[in-house]
């Protein structure tokens, strides 16, 4: 039996660096930098499932977390780079933290 190699073809890569080069750059950085908080990113920062729950103020897993966006308990993403990926807004975020300190 012969297997075949994951390889992602090229008309995928082209898609993605299209995607990627029509969005800001300030709004697809990479990772979080030191000491940076939701109160002082722009609203309209993008961030991944990572940098969201490493900024949430509980401690909750990425399971925990993709089931309550299912169960429209936590926000919808907001945009979606391939079938995988998701992205939410800061001020997504941010709304859903003040409005469960009530």
């Amino acid at each position: 039996m012969q297997t075949i190699p994951r390889v992602i073809s090229v008309g995928t890569r082209e898609h993605l660096a299209r995607h990627r080069a029509s969005l800001p750059p300030d709004m697809m950085a990479p990772a979080l930098a030191v000491g940076e908080t939701l109160e002082n990113m722009p609203g309209e920062r993008l961030l991944n499932v990572e940098q969201v729950l490493a900024l949430l103020p509980w401690d909750i897993s990425r399971r925990v977390w993709t089931d309550g966006v299912r169960a429209g308990r936590f926000p919808a993403p907001s945009a979606s780079l391939t079938r995988k990926t998701r992205y939410w807004r800061a001020d997504s975020i941010r709304a859903m933290i003040s409005t469960a300190g009530r």
